[in-house]
């Protein structure tokens, strides 16, 4: 469970730091056996595993980044291969589905790709060496997880994409949520404000993380967090018009 895997993380951060049980039961003011039964057993409460974190000076960044060492290596897209998805964001979709796991057939016959636009999918990914396409449309996928340069076109068309696409609709559905509102902020409050904003991603990264671990059901999720000085223009719409 995703659960225990935090908690021994935890544990090794604490032991890489020389922190005791001792002093975790004297911080929280619970007896020592309290403690060691709590880690013994990997049954830490939410409140408690958050506390023991804040004590311990450890972050979720920091359990997230310890849980990555052991994961494979990211593999960083080359100047070739992000060129070349920048302008042909249909075949990094579909590099994306093969990376998730899905087979040449089932993305034909989900999105209705026609054999010849599946095979100049698979010859096009095959010379960029992301994947080895072999007889009868088999394919291996080389690497298992990937990245691309923070300030290249890749990002930028996909922010571009990705943006369009999540605003495109109201949010008004059961497990979705909208909240947009100015107010007058001093400028002082602005660290602050991005500081936790920052702590809610790194909750949600750890998630993510946790989610390699376990087999509970999980489903792809749009977040959006954003902050800037301003002020709606009204003019400035009847320029765009």
């Amino acid at each position: 469970m995703k659960e225990k895997i935090l908690i021994d993380q935890l544990k090794k951060q604490m032991k890489a730091k020389g922190i005791t049980y001792n002093q975790i039961a004297k911080a929280l003011d619970i007896s020592l056996s309290t403690v060691k039964r709590d880690f013994a057993l990997k049954n830490l409460s939410l409140s408690r595993f958050l506390s023991i974190c804040e004590i311990t000076n450890t972050s979720l960044k920091d359990l997230s980044q310890s849980i990555e060492v052991s994961q494979p290596k990211t593999h960083v897209l080359t100047d070739e291969q992000e060129a070349f998805f920048a302008k042909n964001i249909n075949y990094w979709a579909y590099f994306d589905q093969l990376l998730s796991g899905r087979s040449p057939t089932f993305l034909s016959q989900k999105y209705k790709i026609t054999k010849n636009q599946e095979v100049k999918y698979l010859k096009k990914l095959d010379a960029l060496k992301l994947i080895e396409w072999g007889p009868g449309n088999k394919v291996k996928v080389l690497i298992e997880s990937v990245s691309w340069n923070e300030n290249g076109k890749l990002r930028e068309k996909f922010l571009e994409i990705n943006e369009r696409q999540f605003l495109g609709s109201r949010f008004k559905g059961e497990s979705e949520f909208y909240s947009f509102f100015v107010e007058d902020i001093p400028k002082s409050a602005f660290p602050k404000i991005i500081q936790e904003m920052k702590k809610v991603e790194n909750l949600i990264e750890l998630e993510h993380q946790m989610g390699k671990y376990t087999k509970e059901k999980r489903k792809s999720t749009g977040v959006m967090f954003a902050i800037r000085p301003w002020n709606f223009n009204p003019l400035e719409e009847l320029s765009n018009q």
